[in-house]
């Protein structure tokens, strides 16, 4: 696991020098059409995220799912009925999970680049006219617009971290279950 996150980590830093060169070579309206917020983000924690946090979570279910079909492969030889009844159940499980999932952790990740995105706008904002606001005395309105921002970015991250376990709580439930219903279905 250890080498598959520091070679994670490498692609991520990559695809960031590869998006930065590539950034470089358009034109100056295209660059111009997008925040500075938006692009630092997309080429810092939008690699990070895209690779480390997505592949990452891709290779861990990869490896969870090759330990089912492992074990599924011993159960085949056991009870080949019971393999086909316990596959069934634990891929409606998955599909279930998938679709909940994609929706959920669609919706923190987009919160959480809004919210990162916004409190640096913000930050922007203050350093490049600290005069004027102090001036107007409008710090406090800024202070209090950074920590919102701050806030919810905090939020979708503990939801981003939550959903993460989500699936391995569902799934250890869906065993301890399973085991229930088989033992059920031993004593009928």
């Amino acid at each position: 696991t250890r080498r598959i996150l520091f070679f994670l980590a490498s692609r991520q830093a990559s695809v960031s020098a590869a998006m930065a060169f590539q950034l470089l070579r358009q034109p100056v309206h295209d660059i111009q059409s997008r925040t500075t917020q938006y692009t630092a983000y997309a080429l810092t924690a939008g690699t990070h995220a895209a690779t480390v946090m997505l592949i990452g979570g891709a290779l861990t279910v990869l490896t969870e799912v090759s330990v089912l079909i492992i074990l599924t492969l011993g159960l085949l030889f056991v009870n080949p009925l019971m393999t086909a009844v316990v596959f069934t159940y634990f891929l409606v499980i998955g599909i279930g999970l998938g679709k909940v999932m994609r929706s959920w952790a669609s919706n923190a990740g987009r919160a959480q680049a809004e919210a990162h995105v916004t409190s640096a706008q913000i930050v922007h904002e203050v350093l490049d006219n600290f005069r004027s606001i102090k001036v107007a005395n409008r710090q406090n309105n800024y202070a209090t617009r950074i920590a919102e921002m701050r806030w919810r970015a905090a939020d979708a991250v503990a939801n981003l971290q939550f959903l993460g376990q989500v699936p391995k709580y569902v799934f250890d439930s869906a065993l301890v279950v399973g085991i229930g219903l088989f033992g059920l279905y031993a004593l009928l």
